[in-house]
């Protein structure tokens, strides 16, 4: 692989696990309560 392939892994890599870590921070914060019936 050459560097911009190595560089594009890297971003998707973090874009990814950015938006799941956000989803998890957004969810510790703002517990889905629809499940309470």
């Amino acid at each position: 692989m050459n560097i911009s392939a190595v560089i594009m892994m890297i971003v998707s890599f973090g874009i990814t696990l950015g938006g799941l870590a956000a989803a998890l921070r957004h969810l510790q914060l703002h517990p889905d309560e629809a499940d309470n019936e």
